[in-house]
């Protein structure tokens, strides 16, 4: 069973992802906090996300992807260095 799919073997990902291998950091703590990881695939509405090590990274952060601006997200969830995030814009424009 993949990480993205439920016990049923169902997708639950609202939007295919599209494979990608882009660098980005995970900023949080006003700043002050930042991890680089790499994204391995990405969709308008979450990515996922390759870490040397997941301690220390919160529940909720920004993500700057290839330079670009940061946006919000959470950990949708992970395993020993990958992890799932749901871009949290996306989640207000699906109320």
């Amino acid at each position: 069973m993949s990480a993205s799919q439920g016990r049923e073997g169902d997708e639950r990902r609202s939007e295919r992802r599209a494979r990608t291998l882009k660098r980005a950091r995970i900023i949080f703590n006003h700043g002050y906090g930042v991890f680089d990881c790499v994204v391995r695939n990405l969709s308008p509405t979450g990515a996922l996300l390759d870490l040397p090590s997941l301690l220390g990274v919160p529940a909720h952060f920004d993500i700057a992807i290839d330079g670009a601006p940061g946006r919000a997200c959470t950990v949708r969830w992970h395993t020993d260095h990958l992890m799932g995030v749901q871009f949290d814009d996306a989640v207000a424009k699906a109320a």
